[in-house]
């Protein structure tokens, strides 16, 4: 706030608010009781009870009784609208997504570093600056998508993990010869596994389909 001064005119009932040193603008008041919420926006007087300063320029209040609005840059923000970078948007309770807004109520969005993306399933994920759906289909590697898992559940398939490397085989591969279980794999049914594929995936080799 800049500084400002009052000067009364002799034998005038005038009263003279100037911001900045009389550098700046001045406004006339006829009483005292004028000068109530009187403040400088920049070097010109303005009521900070009706109106609000933003970035030097006043902007009326939508209801000065509430104390509500906000700056947004240069402009004013009312309860019902979401500032992003200084810029107004129409929407209510948004959040930011880099240059993007969107309303935080709204679950079908993920906002991943910066790009949003609009999500297929309950799943999703991000992965780096993209969505995925979680390891169901896709895995994530290094924060970025790759579409090499099988979609374990709808095939019904079983995962084996052997000699530190992930494969996927049909339930009739899991078994020997003789009917029994091959030793020295780890198998896991694909129902109870989940979004767990992913993190039990390795990125250095992709998974294998032995049909």
């Amino acid at each position: 706030m800049s500084n400002w001064f009052v000067s009364t005119l002799k034998c005038i009932s005038v009263i003279t608010a100037c911001c900045g040193g009389g550098a700046g603008s001045c406004q006339t008041y006829s009483t005292a009781d004028n000068l109530t919420g009187i403040a400088c926006c920049d070097l010109t007087p303005f009521n900070s009870i009706t109106h609000l300063c933003c970035d030097g320029n006043y902007r009326k209040r939508s209801d000065p009784s509430m104390y509500v609005d906000k700056c947004c840059g240069k402009n004013l923000l009312v309860p019902n609208q979401t500032c992003c970078n200084g810029t107004v948007h129409n929407v209510v309770n948004g959040d930011c997504c880099g240059t993007a807004v969107y309303s935080a109520s709204e679950s079908t969005y993920l906002c991943c570093e910066g790009n949003l993306s609009r999500t297929i399933s309950p799943t999703d994920k991000c992965c780096g600056p993209m969505a995925f759906d979680g390891g169901v289909q896709e895995i994530c590697c290094g924060g970025k998508v790759r579409g090499d898992a099988v979609g374990l559940k709808q095939n019904k398939l079983k995962i084996k993990i052997s000699a530190g490397f992930l494969y996927i085989a049909s339930p009739d591969e899991s078994k020997g010869r003789n009917g029994s279980t091959r030793k020295g794999n780890v198998e896991h049914d694909s129902n109870k596994l989940g979004e767990s594929v992913s993190r039990m995936k390795t990125c250095g080799g992709p998974a294998t389909n032995n049909d």
